[in-house]
């Protein structure tokens, strides 16, 4: 059997969001995402894969990210059920954009009181490669779309 976990500062419930959620400009948001750091080099004498990375990416738009695949010799086509997301300059990060399975999160006031809470907005699908630069996008696939396609 599972434990279940425990709700604390460190543990939190996160709401699936919809797109009728978002009040704002998407790309005017700042979404935090998280994960493991798989993209590293296990070989590193400084690797450890036990610490939660996280940072701020902004969405850009879908047309700018196929064209910036384009100029780097990779055609891709963004669907409605997919969004691109370039790092945030204005806020720490040490996470590789590009390390999928990580999730996409923005915190949002509840529909029963102004206190905030976290909405996930998707799932880190893929990105250019390993070397983590920061400058290009990655790609995500939405979690109302997920919403949407289960039975939650």
């Amino acid at each position: 059997a599972l434990d279940p976990a425990r709700i604390s500062s460190h543990v939190q419930p996160i709401c699936l969001s919809s797109s009728h959620d978002l009040t704002s400009s998407t790309e005017d948001l700042k979404i935090t995402v998280t994960g493991w750091k798989v993209l590293a080099d296990i070989k590193d004498p400084g690797y450890k894969n036990d610490t939660i990375r996280m940072g701020a990416v902004r969405m850009v738009d879908s047309l700018l990210c196929e064209q910036q695949y384009e100029d780097n010799g990779i055609q891709v086509s963004i669907t409605d059920s997919m969004f691109c997301a370039k790092r945030d300059h204005t806020a720490f990060s040490n996470i590789c954009p590009a390390e999928t399975g990580g999730i996409a999160a923005i915190t949002l006031p509840g529909k029963a009181s102004p206190e905030l809470r976290w909405h996930l907005m998707g799932l880190v699908s893929w990105g250019y490669d390993k070397s983590c630069s920061l400058e290009l996008y990655s790609g995500y696939t939405k979690s109302d779309t997920q919403k949407q396609d289960s039975k939650f």
